[in-house]
């Protein structure tokens, strides 16, 4: 679809629970996760040696994991991206519930949520939170949607009496 319309697109693949940001320290189930220094200093020179790009008109998107990300790497480096969406991402990390549905996130991929930004509250939360920074996306375009995050009455694995009842997608929800 974005053939000939001088657009680059590059659609990282992996890194699930790593909230595709730089990590304190590395993570024995997850590795070593270096995803802001990626996107933003490593993958942009191999775009304009191979494909070209000016990285003058950059914009960032992603859905759940990933939205979070985006609206984080976004307010982290304003004058990299022009636009942002994030679709079902959590629009902050540092609020009580938000934070908590992140470090489940991360345990259900096998990793330790304290390698990432350390110990919530404190380690580095609050300096990736975009809902902190979001004064950094004034001037660019901003689009935020998410779904209601209740569950359906046919989703079994979010009712508690069911046998096939999830606790940890019932706590995301």
């Amino acid at each position: 679809w974005m053939n000939g319309k001088g657009t680059n697109v590059a659609i990282p693949f992996g890194g699930g629970g790593s909230f595709y940001t730089d990590w304190e320290r590395p993570d024995p189930a997850l590795g070593v996760n270096k995803w802001e220094t990626f996107l933003t200093r490593e993958l942009p020179a191999y775009m304009q040696r191979r494909h070209n790009s000016d990285n003058r008109r950059n914009g960032v998107a992603g859905l759940s994991m990933s939205g979070t990300s985006a609206l984080n790497l976004a307010s982290r480096h304003p004058g990299f991206y022009q636009a942002v969406a994030s679709y079902s991402g959590y629009p902050t990390v540092t609020m009580p519930g938000f934070n908590q549905g992140i470090q489940a996130s991360v345990i259900e991929m096998g990793g330790n949520p304290m390698n990432m930004w350390g110990v919530w509250p404190a380690g580095q939360w609050a300096a990736n939170d975009p809902f902190l920074t979001a004064n950094n996306l004034a001037g660019k375009y901003v689009f935020v949607s998410s779904g209601t995050g209740v569950g359906s009455k046919y989703d079994a694995s979010v009712n508690p009496s069911s046998a096939s009842f999830d606790p940890v997608k019932f706590a995301q929800m």
